[in-house]
């Protein structure tokens, strides 16, 4: 479960965003004037923003397992 934690607000933020763009896309076809033009980029992208700081708080745990390996082999090599 340690490794899904950082994609939690990745689902979180796609699922809030394109439900608001859903819900903006429907009102789009009602004529309403044009102050929706910005949300739309904005959810869209929105998500980006949340997968690029799991990619690095991923790939920063993935190293720190691989640190705390290696410290291991060491200290039972100085045992040894």
């Amino acid at each position: 479960m340690r490794n899904f934690s950082h994609w939690t607000p990745v689902a979180f933020s796609f699922i809030l965003c394109y439900s608001a763009l859903l819900i903006i896309l429907m009102q789009l076809g009602t004529g309403r004037e044009a102050s929706w033009a910005w949300q739309i980029p904005f959810f869209g992208h929105l998500p980006m923003c949340f997968v690029l700081v799991a990619c690095g708080t991923s790939q920063m745990q993935r190293e720190i397992v691989e640190l705390r390996k290696q410290l291991l082999e060491l200290q039972q090599k100085s045992v040894d």
